[in-house]
């Protein structure tokens, strides 16, 4: 059944610092096939800003509260209250509450799950199309005088009133709240990674470019940290992990030279640098290689037992923080000048490149 979302909130708790970005158009409207997609901004709070005065360990439970109303609900609301407004202005005041809780029954229980989502999509109801059959067993009551002229008011209403909007806003009446609770998952390794590039044009806060057939000198820094997790067994802070990295693309768009994999031990809150050569295939904005990143315990990171050797090392597991997730480089062509013919006449009229200079060599 569509659905009207007025508004949704998540309240930070001592653990952790939640941000929510508003609703692009309120009551926003979804469906079954169409479900909402909420994206949060979650941050742990640092041990310092913890109260550490209590005995239990912080909440990771976050509670989203969503308040809502169905399609159904606002649309008989709306159509019965601008019956009963016609109703209180005519003569026949007296009959509102009857024929207000037929037309609402009618509405409950003739409009199928079809025509709820084509009123959620153009958001309005076409009342004209309701049966005048629905009127006569409560005009069937009346004296056959007055029953006409009801009759003839409701058909005049109707066409009158063809059409019946969704109101703007949530009738306070429909309001309904769905509470979700959820919690926080411990991931024992958050590895922060960030490619950036250095000979390219553009700046902080200005969109990047680099010109095609030149190689793009690049640096991938890799850190990760545990307050993610209060687990004893990935290690402490004083021991280092062995961490192995990848950087992925596509040949059709990059060509990755220099240490685009290897292996390095490092602890907690190290940044290590590693220098790569991006050669893009083609020209437009393209994406940043991905990275893919493993963590194993060292042998310093567990304890050993006497009578036994070390066993092997141990994966764990790891979550990626991307910082240019999303980022991308205008690859332009490496000309200072072309020149263009433009022809109209003869069968293969258009446009002809005529000649093309490259840059010169800085």
């Amino acid at each position: 059944m569509p659905m009207r979302i007025g508004d949704y909130t998540m309240h930070s708790t001592q653990a952790f610092q939640v941000a929510l970005p508003p609703l692009c158009s309120a009551p926003l409207t979804i469906f079954a096939r169409q479900p909402l997609s909420l994206v949060a901004k979650i941050r742990q709070r640092r041990p310092e800003t913890v109260d550490t005065q209590t005995s239990l360990p912080p909440d990771r439970m976050l509670m989203l509260r969503i308040k809502y109303a169905c399609v159904e609900h606002d649309i008989s609301t709306a159509v019965e209250d601008a019956l009963t407004e016609a109703l209180i202005k005519s003569e026949f005041t007296d009959l509102s509450r009857l024929l207000v809780t037929v037309l609402g029954k009618f509405l409950r229980s003739s409009l199928s799950l079809q025509d709820l989502e084509t009123i959620g999509l153009l958001g309005e109801i076409q009342t004209s199309s309701f049966e005048q059959q629905l009127w006569r067993p409560v005009l069937n009551g009346l004296h056959p005088d007055r029953r006409e002229k009801v009759a003839k008011w409701l058909a005049n209403w109707q066409a009158e009133n063809s059409a019946t909007a969704l109101p703007q806003a949530i009738d306070s009446r429909n309001v309904l709240e769905l509470m979700v609770p959820f919690e926080i998952p411990e991931i024992p390794i958050v590895v922060t990674s960030r490619l950036e590039t250095f000979n390219g044009g553009g700046g902080p806060g200005e969109g990047r470019f680099a010109a095609m057939d030149h190689s793009l000198l690049a640096e991938l820094s890799l850190s990760y940290s545990r307050h993610w997790s209060k687990r004893t067994d990935v290690g402490s802070k004083h021991y280092a992990l062995d961490i192995t990295y990848e950087v992925h693309a596509n040949p059709e768009i990059w060509l990755i030279g220099g240490q685009r994999k290897g292996h390095f031990s490092a602890k907690e809150g190290e940044v290590s640098r590693f220098p790569i050569i991006l050669l893009p295939q083609k020209t437009g904005h393209l994406l940043y290689p991905s990275v893919e990143v493993h963590a194993t315990k060292t042998g310093k990171s567990h304890r050993q037992s006497k009578d036994r050797e070390a066993e092997p090392d141990d994966i764990i597991a790891c979550e990626m923080d991307y910082l240019d997730q999303g980022d991308s480089i205008l690859i332009v062509r490496d000309l200072s000048s072309s020149t263009v013919s433009l022809e109209s006449s003869g069968p293969g009229g258009g446009a002809w490149l005529v000649e093309s200079r490259s840059r010169p060599e800085r």
